[in-house]
């Protein structure tokens, strides 16, 4: 659907993007888990799961919770096992993709990424979107040439997902046990074109922001060097945010510039 614009009196705004509506714009986001049923196999509909292998790639609009035989992620909780970051519930990311089977002689490396999506709008432009979470080391670290990272970028879907800009953060050398508040930031550009629609049409696109996980795992072979389905699991994740700035606020900014100029004026 086409974004309107509010018709507004200063042309200033509207260049500045304060007035875009009707098109999804990026809103703070907040997940400890705690409130999520880990026995509800759709718990984790905030998030989605993309998997790459040489032959092979899949999407998973919700991610899985299965407690019974987890596989890629699953809500974990103290009496199950498991060792939430904090409180009592939170993410596990697994080197696990079901569907992955390593033949003999077979070398085919697995990435697997768990993430949160939202849409850009005009109004985004030039904010900084922050990414901040709590990661603790599972019991076993990552070795050989596994590697874990938390990730926040910005791709371009009507550009083959073309990467636009992130901020990564390795997380393959926290030891078990142990935690680290992460946080990662990128600026949104201020480039209509990532707005742009395969049409030319400024307003049929949207470009993406993804925040989240994602593991890397050699010949299909978990971090204990075993055949992927061991439900090897890379880290535990908990109290995940998405902070942006209030487009409210921006704007009542852009509107007291205004203000200010027009006493200026009359004052002159």
């Amino acid at each position: 659907m086409r974004s309107k614009i509010f018709s507004l009196a200063s042309a200033g705004l509207l260049s500045a993007g304060f007035c875009v509506a009707g098109q999804a714009q990026l809103s703070n986001f907040f997940e400890d888990f705690e409130g999520l049923d880990r026995t509800d196999p759709n718990a984790l509909v905030d998030f989605s799961v993309f998997a790459v292998s040489s032959d092979f790639n899949f999407f998973i609009p919700v991610a899985p919770n299965n407690i019974a035989s987890p596989n890629i992620s699953v809500i974990s909780d103290t009496p199950s096992g498991g060792n939430p970051p904090d409180g009592n519930q939170g993410l596990v990311l697994l080197a696990d993709f079901p569907s992955a089977v390593n033949q003999a002689g077979d070398v085919r490396n697995l990435d697997i990424s768990i993430f949160g999506e939202q849409s850009i709008a005009a109004v985004d432009f030039g904010s900084t979107v922050t990414f901040d979470f709590l990661a603790q080391g599972n019991a076993v670290a990552p070795t050989g040439d596994a590697t874990v990272e938390a990730f926040l970028q910005i791709l371009n879907p009507e550009d083959n997902f073309a990467l636009v800009t992130d901020d990564v953060l390795d997380l393959t050398s926290l030891a078990p046990g142990a935690q680290l508040n992460g946080s990662l930031s990128i600026m949104v550009p201020n480039d209509p074109f990532l707005l742009a629609g395969s049409d030319g049409d400024p307003n049929t696109g949207s470009a993406i922001v993804q925040f989240g996980f994602r593991n890397s795992s050699t010949n299909i072979l978990d971090t204990n060097g075993d055949v992927i389905g061991e439900n090897f699991a890379f880290i535990d994740a908990d109290n995940l945010s998405l902070t942006v700035p209030e487009p409210a606020s921006l704007a009542l900014v852009g509107l007291g510039g205004l203000v200010l100029a027009g006493r200026r004026r009359q004052t002159a």
